[in-house]
């Protein structure tokens, strides 16, 4: 786990358009915006509207419409594991602990301490075959192993939470898994479909002298199109030619992924 602050950095995640009015139902199968605050103020909104640390394509709460997860959610109803214990457990981690509606109510004839706690990953899950492992990884540790284990669902929402407990902005983040063993790993680039003629000479070719960053803008704009994951795009121009022979880590962790965030988001702003 890494440990910094994060006091002032914007956090991605999807938040309902509908202020919650304890009603349940279908309408929370769609209608989901991605949306980025700061820790603090995610806070208040969680106790206000449903929310996911999921962000989906178009709002859509469909596993295959999965696009990234920067924050992790951890739901607690055992009386095996109280909210002081939690409170102490990960005062040292950066958090939001709530507590769930729930909470010191009657639930199967059952009182007892129902809480939620959320946190952010080290680095965003762009993949969502990389989803339910970084979360299983993280229930081993002691004190998550009493969560709420159908967390890991890829379209796994949340309600407002009562109350808010506690925040800390500064500390250690949670270690998310980079990749997969070998015998899950994809192997070559597969057979693309419906991509224009440019997007595959870009990949072939490589982006014109001084044109890397349009280029390849323009190539995860028409992956978005088409409907390709951002994950394998960040993949695709990685291992293109563009990049084959780049080794600065910067441009490899960060502007590639960046570049293709903003295209994506591009995308969804224009028919979201």
């Amino acid at each position: 786990m890494k440990e910094t602050s994060i006091q002032h950095r914007r956090l991605d995640f999807s938040l309902h358009i509908s202020r919650f009015d304890g009603k349940k139902g279908e309408r929370y199968a769609s209608g989901f915006d991605r949306t980025e605050f700061p820790l603090e103020s995610f806070a208040q909104l969680a106790t206000k509207f449903c929310w996911s640390p999921i962000v989906w394509r178009g709002g859509i709460r469909k596993s295959a419409n999965f696009l990234l997860s920067q924050l992790v959610a951890l739901d607690f109803d055992s009386p095996d594991y109280s909210l002081d214990q939690a409170v102490r457990d990960w005062c040292d981690t950066v958090h939001v602990i709530g507590t769930t509606h729930s909470h010191q109510v009657a639930k199967d004839g059952v009182i007892c301490d129902r809480f939620r706690i959320v946190s952010v990953w080290d680095e965003p899950i762009l993949d969502p075959n990389l989803y339910k492992p970084s979360l299983t990884m993280l229930t081993k540790e002691n004190r998550a192993d009493k969560c709420d284990k159908k967390c890991t669902d890829l379209a796994r929402f949340f309600y407002p939470c009562r109350e808010i407990i506690s925040i800390e902005t500064e500390g250690y983040l949670i270690e998310s898994v980079k990749t997969l063993p070998p015998k899950n790993q994809k192997g070559p680039l597969r057979k693309l479909s419906g991509l224009p003629a440019s997007a595959l000479k870009y990949l072939s070719c490589g982006a014109p002298a001084g044109e890397r960053n349009w280029s390849s803008y323009k190539f995860a704009f028409d992956c978005a199109r088409v409907g390709y994951q951002e994950a394998e795009v960040i993949d695709w121009i990685r291992r293109s030619k563009t990049y084959q022979s780049e080794t600065d880590p910067k441009v490899i962790e960060w502007e590639i992924p960046s570049t293709v965030r903003s295209a994506f988001k591009k995308w969804e702003s224009m028919h979201g």
